[in-house]
């Protein structure tokens, strides 16, 4: 641990200088949407908005690599059990085999 911190003080020049660039293109990107926010809303707003587009993003960074850590962990999507002995028998179907609808409170089930 005490090895992790020295050479983070040791970089922290370049990390700086990293993080810095990246947080200057962050805003250039939304300053489109900051121009729109100051014009409508006022000053007040739009500096309110700025962390909270940087909290955006820093959340679709993290999102981002843990959909790739999982995706690395467990693999890719496995077809369906019914679907894959078909391709092992060679047969092709279309349209696919029908199978029951789960059901949900979104829709319930219609009575035969």
């Amino acid at each position: 641990m005490r090895l992790l911190g020295v050479a983070s003080v040791r970089q922290s020049g370049q990390f700086f200088s990293m993080a810095g660039w990246a947080a200057l293109s962050l805003f250039l990107l939304g300053l489109p949407f900051l121009t729109f926010a100051t014009r409508e809303r006022g000053v007040v707003t739009a500096i309110k908005i700025v962390p909270l587009h940087f909290f955006h993003y820093l959340l679709a960074g993290i999102s981002f690599a843990l959909a790739w850590l999982l995706h690395h962990i467990v693999g890719e999507p496995q077809r369906h059990a019914t679907d894959e002995a078909f391709a092992e028998l060679g047969i092709e179907t279309w349209p696919p085999v029908p199978r029951r609808r789960a059901m949900s409170a979104w829709r319930p089930r219609t009575h035969d």
